[in-house]
């Protein structure tokens, strides 16, 4: 069986010291659906490591969990239409991506105790958007106005957990 039958990976780094990944590991993965990368002890520790960006996340992904994610924006080559749920609680992420991307799939989005976050992608793209979670994201000042069109749809009703934009700057 190779990689291209493989259509979900789940690695609970609990047990784990650290694990270093290549950066083009996920290249060869044309059907992988599903990445969770977690840790069931919740430490706030980063165990993946990275000797440059990742390069490439598969097309078809709907699933994006990685705790902890370690570089500082997903690869420039990924198109995330196809993602349901992207969570990426006490990730290294500054920002996303840059531009508009279609998100119709887009439910979930969870970034909570992402310190080093300064930038939220425009959601505008992402009508079926539920749920975001920034909570604890320090570096995060300001919100683009499509968040602030989600907090104010009908339905479903989105919850939106915000740290402080009010406060310090």
């Amino acid at each position: 069986m190779g990689t291209k039958h493989i259509e979900g990976i789940f690695l609970d780094m609990c047990q784990i010291r650290e694990i270093d990944l290549n950066p083009a590991i996920f290249a060869s993965f044309q059907n992988l659906r599903l990445l969770r990368f977690y840790n069931s002890y919740l430490e706030d520790r980063h165990k993946v490591c990275l000797s440059s960006d990742l390069e490439c996340l598969p097309k078809k992904l709907r699933y994006l969990y990685w705790h902890g994610y370690p570089s500082k924006s997903l690869p420039a080559s990924f198109c995330p239409e196809n993602l349901v749920e992207l969570s990426m609680p006490y990730s290294n992420i500054e920002q996303l991506w840059n531009g508009v991307q279609h998100l119709e799939n887009l439910k979930k989005m969870d970034l909570s105790y992402s310190r080093k976050l300064t930038k939220i992608p425009n959601l505008s793209r992402a009508p079926n958007i539920e749920s975001i979670n920034l909570e604890n994201c320090t570096s995060l000042f300001k919100v683009p106005p499509s968040i602030t069109k989600c907090q104010e749809a009908d339905s479903p009703e989105p919850q939106i957990l915000q740290k402080s934009w009010e406060s310090s700057k």
